[in-house]
């Protein structure tokens, strides 16, 4: 049952409107000749008994058409206030898949920031690397001048040793 029950319960069978009776379909039908019998008891010829239930019955049937009106007004107010739990639920069941949307994007979130770091610190091995790899390729460089350099003292020391041998022979 809603919050508001009250407004959305089903009137029993006691409970149901009743719409202003009329004089063919009352059961109770006002017999004139009773009322002005009793007024005649009570009173003689005075009706103020006989007007007070007529003015009584009056206003029953007057309250039971407002209480139906009442009714009427009631059925589609409980009708919103279903509409507006259901709304709330969903509401409910909406923010909840939010919150779980905000989780994930939490976590993925730190996940590309140790990436980052990872990558920051690879790129900086790189670099790294890239300056040995200078370092080296310029001492290979100066390396195979100084074999060049030497190969070429090597010529000039073994024709130096052939032009001696051929001296000396």
């Amino acid at each position: 049952m809603s919050r508001f029950g009250f407004l959305a319960r089903k009137l029993g069978r006691a409970e149901k409107p009743i719409a202003p009776a009329t004089a063919s379909d009352n059961p109770l039908e006002l017999d004139e000749d009773l009322f002005s019998t009793l007024g005649t008891q009570l009173g003689g010829e005075n009706e103020t008994p006989r007007n007070l239930l007529l003015d009584a019955h009056n206003k029953i049937n007057e309250l039971d058409g407002i209480k139906a009106t009442i009714g009427r007004l009631v059925d589609p107010v409980s009708k919103t206030l279903r509409d507006l739990e259901a709304a709330q639920d969903q509401l409910r069941t909406v923010e909840a898949a939010k919150a779980e949307l905000t989780a994930g994007v939490a976590v993925q979130r730190g996940e590309a920031a140790d990436l980052e770091k990872r990558l920051a610190q690879q790129t900086g091995e790189c670099i790294a690397l890239l300056g040995e790899n200078r370092r080296l390729t310029e001492r290979l460089t100066a390396a195979e001048m100084h074999t060049a350099a030497l190969e070429i003292v090597a010529i000039e020391a073994h024709d130096l040793l052939l032009a001696r041998a051929e001296q000396i022979r």
